[in-house]
């Protein structure tokens, strides 16, 4: 599998699955996160936009929806499904060079994404994207957690942790995590977990 530059048949798929068939279940992550209409919303390596689809259904022309993806196929099938959306801001860019000012951002999504980054680099994409939240942002993220193709619940806490984004909750059973994470400024329940959801479907 190639992210950079998706067969025909991998087209397809994000098509016929991700962007029809999974939207409800995109949808009900989103419903999660209390987006406010005019927020600032960064979805981080969002492919052709399926996860993007119902953040742009919560926000109004005051709000803004950054898609951002390193694969420019990708970026181009976002275009044209957002086309007539003046409130979407597309960058074919890596996080860590993309012109984005610090502390701008209200929220970030990811769905399937840093498993997918190299452990070298994650430590340095969470850094970046812990500096592009404003205080009290949120970070929020869905990953697959098989040994051979995921990322473990400690792997993800600690990275957060480490770029100060504290747990505000999560839920995971044994092939899927989701959890929501909030940048604080000062605050005396830093490094506390606020709130663990029991094991659900993710």
């Amino acid at each position: 599998m190639s992210f950079e530059h998706p067969s025909a048949i991998e087209r397809f798929i994000e098509t016929l699955y991700c962007y029809r068939l999974a939207r409800p279940r995109y949808a009900k992550y989103v419903n999660e996160l209390n987006i406010n209409e005019d927020e600032t919303i960064l979805d981080f390596g969002c492919g052709g936009g399926a996860s993007s689809k119902p953040i742009l259904n919560k926000l109004s022309d005051k709000g803004t929806l950054i898609c951002l993806d390193t694969s420019k196929q990708w970026i181009n099938k976002a275009k044209k499904r957002f086309k007539q959306h003046d409130n979407v801001i597309f960058i074919n860019e890596d996080i860590t060079t993309a012109d984005i000012p610090k502390e701008s951002i209200d929220i970030i999504t990811m769905t399937f994404v840093l498993h997918d980054i190299s452990a070298q680099k994650q430590d340095e994409t969470v850094k970046v994207l812990a500096e592009k939240l404003r205080k009290n942002g949120k970070l929020a993220l869905r990953e697959p957690t098989k040994p051979n193709h995921g990322i473990q619940p400690n792997k993800i806490h600690n990275l957060m942790q480490k770029n100060k984004l504290i747990k505000l909750h999560e839920r995971y059973k044994k092939s899927r995590y989701f959890g929501i994470f909030k940048k604080y400024g000062s605050s005396p329940f830093l490094g506390w977990e606020i709130c663990r959801f029991p094991p659900d479907r993710v």
